[in-house]
This record gives C-alpha cells, structure tokens and sequence, in this order.
C-alpha cells in the first residue's frame, strides 16, 4: 500500500479527508509528505479536533474544511449522493490567506460550490448543530433516517440544537439565530438519510462521538454552560459503544 510519504514532489496542499476517531492516527498518515511550504487542509467532521494538527505542524498553515454534503459511501469506490454538496473553507485560528483563496479557485473550477469563512471555527460548530443531533439519534433509535426522527421527536431535535449554538455562543463564536429553524427546515426537504455514524455503526467501525458529541460536551463544562441534552446522548452514545465492542459487531 502506498503511503502520503512516497510522494517525493513538493506539496503545495495535502488534504485530509478520514474520519476523526481513535483509531485513525492523522499525524502518522500524513507527516511523511509535509513540507516546509505545504498548506495541511483537513476536511473532517468535529469541533476542537484541530490542536492536535497545530502540535505536530506548528510551522504549517492550517485551513480546516467543512464538507455540507449529504452522501453515502456504500462501498469501496461507491458514493450515493443525496443531497447539497458545499465546502467551508478557512484559516486556523482565524482569517483567510491568500492560500486558501487559492485552493476555493481551484475548488470552482473544478465545479465544486466552495465558499471561504473569516472564521471558521465558528463554521464547525454550525456544523455540529445538525450532527449533534441527528447521527446519535440515528444509532440510538435503531436505525432511523433522518425524516422519521425529525417528525417523531423535533423537539427533543430543537433541544439539541440550542444547546450546541448556546455552546458556540459561549465559546465565543454565536452562530445565526436562524440557524436551528434553517436546519429544521432542510432536513424536512431532503431525502430521508442514513447519517455516517449510523452506517458506521452497522458496519461494526468506529463512530465519531468523541469529536462530534463528547468534544462539544467538555467545551460545555469548560465554559459553565448547561447541557444536560448533549450529556445524556453522550453517555447512552458510550454505553452503544461499548455494546458493539463487546457483542464484536
């Protein structure tokens, strides 16, 4: 198998795209192929998964990625695609270089809709708003698509939300107050969806709930904001875990 080291060109962009969970070392997979000028850009779900990047490339430019997509990978080369398919693109901590800018051109070119974000952290935690809420729910009722449990429980759904934008808010990044109602209102237009944690979850692989749930949790305690919704769902998505290590799924 071939490694990102085994490129021996320059690096201008090295993008990382896994999913942000134990056992994926996203150090290891790419420090092989960094350089001193390569702009690292990763594309992944979770709030607050970025220290670990900036410890191990403190002279790296950082842009993190937000991908609003609706998709399904089914198997190995096989996508389904649902719906939207947007990119957020953006500086860490904050701002947007002239790199970045750079790779959205390449981005539209290529026919991908990408916008940049002066601050992109915020744009994390909008994103965790809807993920917060829908992929535990997902694993936690059995397999439901998004639809079902947005018409059988959209108020514990709106809850959720809240609490994650009050989280945001009290992190210093507010997000728009017509965030939760723009949520709602997309999720009642898409096609009904298997969120990724679910899938994950069928196939036995690790799930995101440390960077999606338990990340936004601790920033909760950190700044003394009350979630008792996001607690609960963390500690029953722990207890799921548990059970599928332990029955071996």
């Amino acid at each position: 198998m071939r490694q990102a080291g085994d490129y021996a060109g320059d690096v201008d962009y090295l993008i990382l795209c896994t999913k942000v969970t134990g056992d994926v070392d996203r150090v290891g997979l790419i420090k092989g192929a960094v350089r001193p000028g390569t702009a690292i850009v990763f594309i992944q779900n979770g709030v607050e998964i970025e220290a670990e990047l900036q410890q191990a490339f403190p002279d790296n430019q950082l842009i993190s990625g937000l991908a609003f997509v609706c998709c399904n990978r089914l198997q190995a080369g096989e996508i389904r695609h649902l719906a939207y398919g947007r990119l957020m693109l953006g500086n860490l901590p904050a701002g947007i270089s002239a790199k970045t800018r750079h790779l959205q051109q390449l981005f539209t070119q290529a026919g991908i809709e990408c916008v940049v974000s002066e601050d992109i952290v915020a744009g994390r935690w909008q994103k965790c708003v809807w993920n917060a809420a829908f992929n535990p729910l997902s694993v936690l009722s059995g397999g439901l698509p998004t639809l079902a449990i947005l018409r059988q429980q959209e108020a514990l759904v709106r809850r959720i939300m809240r609490e994650v934008c009050d989280i945001a808010a009290a992190c210093g990044h507010p997000l728009d107050d017509e965030l939760i109602e723009t949520n709602i209102r997309n999720t009642y237009e898409m096609p009904p969806y298997k969120t990724s944690m679910l899938l994950d979850f069928e196939r036995g692989h690790a799930m995101e709930t440390e960077v999606i749930l338990g990340n936004a949790v601790r920033a909760a305690h950190r700044q003394f904001a009350p979630c008792p919704t996001l607690e609960t769902l963390y500690a029953l998505m722990k207890l799921r875990e548990l059970q599928v290590l332990d029955q071996g799924l």
